[in-house]
């Protein structure tokens, strides 16, 4: 059988909505996202951010499994993650490209993995999401910061889900 695996591009700034948002809150995004998000253990997680957010942030996500990209200045986290990715190899490898942005700079991302023949799927937080990435997606979902609890418990709708128009 066939496991589904996914290259989850995550940029933890916008979906904090804040490039200094408090520990809690990045700690529940996080949470709400790996609990929320459909995910499988073949899956690989890239997590770009600014080296002020790094700071905050890094020590919430998990010691392995994780690989963190920072890069300072405006769209630190963004350019951290693009510099590295490679689509054409990431093809070969995954059947889907999981975009954890709303910022439009991902959207010729969306457009190459499309070309490649990845599913690509796009998940919002609290920040606003580009209407050029959500077009170039396939799917998306919004991250529900109340549907997970602490104890990692699933409550009713964990992500709010629609197919892409």
């Amino acid at each position: 059988m066939h496991v589904t695996r996914s290259l989850h591009l995550i940029d933890l700034e916008n979906l904090c909505g804040s490039g200094l948002p408090p520990t809690s809150l990045i700690e529940q995004v996080w949470r709400t996202y790996r609990y929320g998000v459909p995910t499988s253990l073949e899956d690989h997680y890239v997590v770009g951010s600014s080296h002020i957010f790094a700071s905050r942030a890094w020590f919430v996500l998990p010691v392995q499994g994780v690989q963190r990209r920072a890069r300072s200045g405006q769209d630190g986290g963004e350019l951290a993650i693009l510099a590295d990715v490679d689509l054409d190899h990431a093809a070969k490898r995954f059947d889907r490209l999981v975009i954890a942005s709303g910022d439009g700079m991902f959207t010729e991302a969306a457009n190459q993995a499309r070309r490649h023949g990845l599913h690509v799927h796009q998940v919002s937080g609290l920040g606003a999401c580009s209407r050029a990435l959500a077009a170039s997606a396939h799917t998306h979902s919004r991250l529900r910061l109340g549907a997970i609890e602490a104890d990692r418990t699933v409550t009713s709708s964990k992500v709010d889900q629609t197919l892409a128009a």
